[in-house]
């Protein structure tokens, strides 16, 4: 059965806060869908980015080891990513 087109005959509940309940509109709006589309959308998004995040990746030996190696350098500094992250959000009132 697709995710899409399927027989809706299950409900699901969410108690949020006003502000909550007016970012999640305004994204709708954004997408042209209704606040019900648009939340089971991203939900479904989200699962499936969780359930693909628990995946495991086996590589060779030696890959493993340049990988760990480059996790182990130093952190560089690329130019305006400090000024970028200090940015605030602009859906962040």
């Amino acid at each position: 059965m697709s995710l899409v087109h399927g027989a809706k005959d299950k409900r699901l509940e969410q108690r949020v806060t006003e502000a909550q309940r007016q970012l999640i509109q305004r994204g709708a709006d954004a997408k042209g869908k209704s606040l019900s589309e648009f939340v089971i959308e991203s939900s479904c998004l989200a699962a499936e980015l969780a359930i693909l995040d628990q995946r495991i990746t086996f590589v060779e030996p030696d890959v493993f080891d340049r990988f760990s190696q480059r996790l182990d350098e130093e952190a560089k500094s690329l130019d305006g990513l400090t000024d970028l992250f200090e940015k605030k959000a602009p859906w962040i009132a």
